[in-house]
């Protein structure tokens, strides 16, 4: 009897001991897994950071080319362009944004 309880008990510990080993080899897993994604998340940010400051840069190299082509258009331009000058000026307001509110402040 004592024997079968020794043998009973010794399989059981066996089993818990192989689960205990399989979590913590999952767990170790799971570990390196969500380092590795950390890290691959920073790299990301800084190179979405320096895409960031690249489209910055450009956008202030367009804004300069817009100012100085602006600069050269003048109404005797735009007259011999075909565009003609108007007398009296319209605006049109819609439905659609008189509904719009533009602050939470009412």
């Amino acid at each position: 009897m004592t024997r079968t309880t020794t043998i009973n008990l010794y399989a059981f510990e066996k089993k818990v001991l192989g689960i205990l080993g399989l979590m913590l080899l999952f767990l170790g897993a799971l570990y390196f897994y969500l380092l590795t994604m950390s890290i691959m998340h920073v790299v990301a940010r800084e190179e979405m950071l320096i895409e960031i400051a690249q489209t910055h840069s450009r956008i202030g190299e367009l804004e300069g080319q817009y100012l100085a082509k602006k600069q050269t258009i003048t109404e005797e331009l735009a007259l011999g362009e075909g565009f003609v000058a108007i007398a009296d000026k319209h605006y049109v307001l819609s439905e659609h944004m008189v509904r719009r509110n533009l602050t939470l402040n009412q």
